[in-house]
C-alpha cells in the first residue's frame, strides 16, 4: 500500500497497512486468495489529506469485472487499533 505514511510509528503504521488491506480485498470478494496480494493495493493522499485507494494487477481486474470504476477508502485509528472502510463504486 505504496503512499500511506505513517504518523506515528512502525506499529500504528503496519496496524493501518493491514486494516486497510483486508477492508480492500474483502469488498473485492478475495480476501487475499486469487492472485490478490497487499502490493496491488495503493493508497495516496491527495492535496487535502483524504486517502485514495487504487488497485493494480489481479486485484484491478476484479474489480474491473464487479464493474467497480473507483473506490472509497475510510480509516480511522488510534495508537494500537485501525478500522478502514472500502467502498466500490460503478
Amino acid at each position: 500500500m505504496g503512499q500511506d505514511r505513517p504518523t506515528g510509528g512502525r506499529h500504528n503504521s503496519s496496524t493501518r497497512v493491514h486494516a486497510i488491506g483486508k477492508a480492500a480485498s474483502k469488498a473485492l470478494g478475495t480476501g487475499m486468495h486469487r492472485g490478490v496480494s497487499w502490493q496491488q493495493i495503493e493508497v495516496q493522499r491527495e492535496a487535502g489529506g483524504r486517502p485514495t485507494i487504487f488497485f493494480t494487477g489481479a486485484a484491478a481486474n476484479v474489480a474491473a469485472k464487479l464493474g467497480a470504476a473507483r473506490a472509497q477508502l475510510s480509516i480511522t485509528h488510534t495508537e494500537s487499533t485501525a478500522v478502514a472502510l472500502v467502498i466500490l463504486e460503478s
